[in-house]
């Protein structure tokens, strides 16, 4: 398994690679993903629905676990979501 890095109850875990975010998936289903500059920028935030615009409650989030019609490896579906969130971060950058 790569670093990970444990941190106190509502801290932030440092993940350096896909083999450690994938056993962390597999080990503790529900988590999400959030493509964010920290906690403190998010608590003054709110998302936006991209097809309609209208506010969401709460933040936007990916799933980290894979659904159950899921056969390939866990490795591949967090790398495909990861990918999918860096990509709509640089967009909405760019759009800013």
């Amino acid at each position: 398994m790569g670093k990970s890095t444990s941190c106190p109850a509502g801290g932030l875990a440092e993940v350096t690679t896909l083999a450690s975010l994938a056993e962390l998936v597999v080990n503790t289903p529900g988590l999400y993903v959030r493509w964010s500059t920290g906690p403190e920028t998010d608590r003054a935030e709110r998302s936006t629905d991209y097809a309609t615009g209208l506010e969401l409650p709460g933040l936007a989030v990916n799933p980290l676990t894979p659904p159950t019609w899921w056969t390939l490896p866990v490795e591949v579906w967090v790398a495909a979501g990861n990918t999918e969130v860096c990509l709509r971060a640089t967009r909405s950058r760019r759009a800013a």
